[in-house]
């Protein structure tokens, strides 16, 4: 069987514009610390990104059917 096309199911739906991460149909984000501290959690689609200190961060956005994960920096 041919799986190439397998991994195209979900397209990206979170993006990050330097102030909030944005993620269509989630019903929460959580932004964790590059060490897995959790930083700020979100009940809905969007989460702001300011005020957060200089680092790398991971942001996870969940629904009931899929979770998808965003690695971002703040410079």
């Amino acid at each position: 069987e041919d799986y190439t096309s397998v991994k195209n199911i979900y397209r990206k739906t979170m993006s990050y514009n330097g102030t909030q991460i944005v993620a269509d149909n989630a019903k929460r984000i959580t932004i964790y610390s590059i060490d897995g501290r959790t930083i700020k959690k979100s009940d809905g689609n969007v989460i702001s990104t300011v005020g957060l200190v200089r680092g790398i961060y991971i942001a996870i956005a969940e629904n009931e059917n899929r979770t998808e994960t965003l690695r971002f920096i703040i410079e």
